[in-house]
């Protein structure tokens, strides 16, 4: 038998490398087209969840509009420019305190008051941020988004969010899926643009359509949150400590605030579950503290609307029964 010879075991060696560096480098190549997938999959989930967001919004934009539009119409009344108004809106994204500093622009007190006074209305952005927090930490969600997320976080969007990341506890999802960033961005970035574009279109038309507020548009504010409220509620059995914290909002805002951080009981645990509609309670209870039976009738009915259909069909029955209302009495 032939031995073979020095150059065919080269031959065969050589061979061999080719082979071996072949499969590692298609190794490699699949190992890239998987990473490929897996980021581009991530991407359309991303995009997905943000558009998820900015259709949730459009039963709130039943209110949002026309609040937008109404404080637009008062900067002008008050000598705020359409310019103005919009980055008044843009800076400051949230309704309740510019419709105070546009109160008191007429009334000519110094800026540390109207800062002030924005400030104090405002405070509940805490209590929202600190109800919140926790999700964002578990989705582990980084500092410069979590910023960007509070920025564009008011009251609407804070709610919205909420109520995703109770849909999701409820399909049995991990705590690092309750929260979605993608969403949170859809619902804050669709309302923060439409809320100061819209105030902005309000002040240049200004005063010329009247007075908006005898249609009714007002009641969209606390009737988005009555139906949140609805939508998210407990068990009766398990009510007691939403409306117990509901009378205590503040001190129970300080709790959760203290507490987030440290394990606690089960029993403790529903109690904090039950913070987000405690927030929204306290965000809408307000509107009850009036004498006016137009409106107290309105709100009424309302609750017992929003115990028995969606969000949408809540705002829409609040804006028209107040103004049916308005118009009659």
């Amino acid at each position: 038998m032939t031995k073979p010879t020095e150059g065919a075991l080269s031959a065969k060696d050589g061979t061999s490398s080719e082979r071996v560096q072949t499969d590692a480098e298609s190794a490699d190549s699949e190992a890239l087209s998987s990473s490929k997938a897996v980021s581009q999959s991530d991407h359309e989930d991303a995009w997905s969840d943000f558009w998820a967001g900015a259709r949730s919004t459009l039963p709130i934009m039943i209110g949002i509009l026309p609040l937008g539009f109404i404080l637009g119409t008062q900067g002008a009344q008050h000598g705020l420019s359409a310019i103005g108004m919009a980055i008044m809106c843009a800076f400051n994204f949230a309704g309740g305190s510019e419709f105070a500093a546009v109160a008191l622009w007429s009334s000519a007190p110094s800026f540390i008051v109207i800062v002030c006074a924005t400030w104090l209305i405002n405070c509940r952005h805490i209590v929202l941020g600190a109800a919140l927090t926790p999700f964002m930490q578990s989705a582990k969600v980084s500092t410069p988004r979590s910023l960007l997320a509070f920025f564009v976080m008011c009251d609407e969007t804070w709610a919205l969010s909420m109520q995703e990341v109770h849909r999701r506890r409820k399909a049995g999802r991990p705590a690092a899926e309750l929260f979605s960033f993608s969403y949170h961005m859809g619902v804050g970035v669709t309302l923060w643009t439409s809320w100061f574009m819209v105030a902005a279109i309000g002040a240049a038309v200004g005063g010329s359509l009247g007075d908006l507020t005898r249609w009714g548009f007002l009641m969209a504010f606390p009737a988005t949150f009555i139906g949140l409220v609805a939508a998210m509620r407990p068990a009766l059995s398990k009510s007691g400590p939403m409306a117990a914290s509901a009378l205590v909002a503040a001190g129970s805002s300080l709790f959760v605030l203290v507490l987030r951080r440290h394990p606690v009981s089960p029993r403790m645990q529903r109690i904090l579950d039950a913070a987000p509609c405690c927030v929204m309670i306290s965000i809408a209870a307000p509107a009850f503290m009036t004498t006016n039976i137009v409106t107290l009738v309105t709100l009424a009915a309302t609750v017992v609307v929003a115990l028995k259909t969606n969000l949408a069909i809540t705002i829409v029955f609040a804006v028209a029964f107040n103004a049916l209302l308005q118009t009659f009495f």
